[in-house]
């Protein structure tokens, strides 16, 4: 009877021995779900990480279009101290203006006192276009020497500019050609119309630049 029960015993040690052995080599068998989650959050971790990735990429990489169509500003020509126009050493801000109320196709531009509340003067860059604020649908287009408002068209050539940035001056120029650039081309006056001629023409009249204002 005594050698029965430690048979039992024996027996009984030795199944809780293996089962311990088994368990710790292979949690998963004993508890696959909680062994799963715990054990390999390999999956969750990639899930987790994409999220928050695209979530950085979205805050700190958007579009250039996006960036640039956030917000419209005026294009101001570009001054500093030692310019003399029409005599005055004193700076007149001068912006870029469409000609018409509401800058419609073949609308031309004209040069006029900033107005930062006035949507004939505000601008987007859009992909090296330039987008008018006042109607979203027209973009600066060269014909030949005289610009205009024509609607915006990503095929047009002519409605690509080169140069254009929001940081600093800048010449507004035919992409590939740097002798052309857009301005009124001499010392500025209200109602003058921006056109394409020489650069030397307008930087000897010191109104070649603009800058975003």
């Amino acid at each position: 009877m005594i050698g029965l029960r430690r048979f039992a015993n024996d027996a009984f040690a030795f199944i809780l021995l293996t089962f311990t052995v088994f368990a710790a080599e292979d949690p998963s068998a004993v508890y696959p779900a909680e062994a799963e989650s715990e054990l390999n959050p390999i999956e969750h971790r990639e899930l987790e990480s994409t999220f928050f990735a695209a979530e950085a990429q979205s805050k700190l990489n958007p579009t250039v279009e996006h960036r640039e169509l956030e917000s419209a500003f005026n294009l101001k020509i570009y001054w500093q101290q030692g310019f003399r126009w029409q005599g005055s050493t004193q700076e007149r801000k001068w912006c870029m203006k469409c000609r018409s109320s509401n800058c419609s196709d073949g609308t031309g531009i004209k040069v006029a006192r900033c107005d930062r509340d006035d949507p004939r003067q505000q601008f987007y860059f859009d992909d090296r276009r330039i987008r008018s604020r006042k109607n979203t649908d027209m973009c600066i287009k060269r014909y030949g020497r005289y610009i205009a408002m024509d609607g915006c068209d990503s095929n047009d050539s002519d409605q690509r500019w080169s140069n254009l940035r929001t940081d600093a001056p800048f010449e507004l120029q035919i992409p590939g050609n740097d002798s052309k650039c857009a301005s009124q081309h001499h010392h500025p006056k209200d109602g003058e119309v921006v056109y394409m001629n020489s650069c030397s023409l307008a930087r000897r009249s010191t109104t070649d630049k603009w800058v975003v204002y």
